[in-house]
Order: C-alpha cells, then sequence, then structure tokens
C-alpha cells in the first residue's frame, strides 16, 4: 500500500459511524484515523484530486461542517487523527472539512474528511478581509480564513484563489499542507 490510497474507504460526503464496518473490510475503523486518500475533484470540477485524510470526531459534540476549519486532539498519538472541534488558536495547525459535506451534521465519534490538497471551500472571518489573489492563508481563533496575510510561525493553511475583501464569505483555498510551511 502506498502512503496515498486512490480506494476510499467511504464516499467524500459521507461519515463512517462509530460502530459500522469499512468498506475495506480488512482495517479496523480506527486503523483509518490519519490516513490520506485521494479522490477526483466533485465540489469544484477542476479535474484535480483533492487529498483527503480520515479523522475521528472526539470533540464530545456533533459538529456541522459549514466551511470551516477543525484543529486536532493534543492527547499523546491522537494529533491529525482526532479532532477537538474548530480551531480556536488563530494560526494554530488546522486543516478544513472536506467541502463535499456542506453543512452536514458530524455526530460525535464519527469519522469523516478533512482536506490536507486540493481545492476546498473555507468561510473568511467576520470582522475584516483584505487578501490579495493567490495569498497565504491561515485560520483565524473560529476556524475561518484570517483576513489578512499570516505572521511569522503561523501554519500556513495554503493560497486562496481570488482576491477577496467580503466578510464571512466562502472563498476557494488551494490547500497544500502536505508541504509545510509558515507565515513571514
Amino acid at each position: 500500500m502506498s502512503a496515498y490510497e486512490r480506494l476510499l474507504p467511504f464516499p467524500r460526503g459521507e461519515t463512517l459511524e462509530e460502530g459500522n464496518t469499512n468498506l475495506l473490510g480488512a482495517l479496523s475503523n480506527d486503523q483509518l484515523l490519519g490516513k490520506v486518500f485521494r479522490a477526483p475533484d466533485t465540489v469544484h470540477g477542476t479535474g484535480q484530486d483533492v487529498w483527503v485524510m480520515a479523522v475521528k470526531n472526539d470533540s464530545g459534540a456533533a459538529i456541522t461542517a459549514a466551511h470551516r476549519c477543525v484543529e486536532f486532539d493534543t492527547t499523546a498519538l491522537d494529533f491529525m487523527r482526532k479532532v477537538s472541534g474548530f480551531c480556536d488558536t488563530a494560526g494554530w495547525v488546522s486543516l478544513p472539512i472536506d467541502d463535499a459535506y456542506d453543512g452536514d451534521s458530524l455526530e460525535d465519534h464519527c469519522i469523516f474528511y478533512v482536506v490536507v490538497k486540493g481545492p476546498c471551500y473555507v468561510k473568511t472571518e467576520a470582522t475584516s478581509v483584505s487578501l490579495g489573489a493567490h495569498a497565504q492563508v491561515t485560520v483565524d481563533g473560529s476556524g475561518y480564513v484570517e483576513g489578512a496575510a499570516p505572521g511569522a510561525g503561523n501554519f500556513v493553511l495554503g493560497r486562496i484563489d481570488a482576491a477577496c475583501t467580503a466578510t464571512s464569505t466562502d472563498v476557494v483555498v488551494h490547500v497544500d499542507t502536505l508541504v509545510g510551511g509558515e507565515g513571514a
């Protein structure tokens, strides 16, 4: 098996509920956590692949997939495998919920996808936005795209597709966290 599998264990836009078996059969559900899979971009129609990672909602409550970014549990060995909720620390390592969910409720303990590479809708913050086309972006303390360029040491989520000055607006971010990086 390669590091990036082309066969999704469950379809994009759907979840694997606790106790259900996955389509691969040979893997337990926890073995899916943190695995990255490639799938065709069916949301934006770019012809590119979207790279998604299977994660578990470990927040203690349902999460509404509303074009926001989630942060990871910091318990030993759970980072990048289990989600503790929406990102609540500006510039922190976070990933957007796969936009194939588009407002669905992601129940506690279900397994779902976040995007690690490829186009994904993420909503801009609610106060002030001034981003040029293809500018690097980071996440604010509410799980939305920060309205200004990333500061030094901030985790860079990717690059915005088109210039934007509108608040609370869905924008396409070309997520590229496989490369890593931080703001200037």
